[in-house]
This record gives structure tokens, C-alpha cells and sequence, in this order.
């Protein structure tokens, strides 16, 4: 099983930052996922972590919406508002 060029170049990018957080930033913009979803599903103990942690997939950041969607939404109701009547009494002191 070789490993992916791709997966190697980030551990080697990984291993050159020197902050002491975790490097999300990083993994956000870098992470070969793609390379890494492939090679981790050839690996012997994949579908008994999958089957411990009750998924069928590994999936992606690419398969979940990722920007913000507008959506127009459309009154249905059919009665009017309706407008609670109070009276006030005036006090004396």
C-alpha cells in the first residue's frame, strides 16, 4: 500500500508549523481529503471502525454545504392577524 505523495507533503507542511495551537486553518485549506478517504479505505481495520462507530461512509467535507443559502419563504397563512382589545382605568391617588 503506498502512500499518497499528497498525504506525505501535508505531514511534511504539518510538521513545519510552529505554533504550539492545532493548525486548523491548515486542515481546512490543505487536508488532501480525497487522497486520504482512498488510502484510508484500503487499510485492513477501515470497515471495523466504521461498523465500532455505526457509519457506513466516511465522507468528505465536500459532500455538506459549505455557503450559506438564501431562501425566500412565503407566508401560507389565510387568517388575519388578530389584535387583543384592552381597556385601561384610570386611577386616582
Amino acid at each position: 500500500l503506498d502512500f499518497p505523495q499528497d498525504l506525505l507533503q501535508f505531514y511534511v507542511d504539518l510538521s513545519d508549523e510552529t505554533g504550539t495551537e492545532f493548525p486548523t486553518s491548515l486542515f481546512l485549506s490543505r487536508f488532501p481529503f480525497t487522497e486520504f478517504q482512498t488510502f484510508a479505505s484500503a487499510l485492513p481495520w477501515y470497515t471495523s471502525l466504521l461498523k465500532e462507530a455505526q457509519a457506513s461512509t466516511f465522507y468528505l467535507p465536500s459532500d455538506f454545504v459549505t455557503e450559506a443559502v438564501d431562501e425566500e419563504i412565503a407566508s401560507t397563512s389565510e387568517t388575519e392577524p388578530t389584535t387583543s382589545k384592552t381597556s385601561s382605568i384610570p386611577i386616582s391617588t
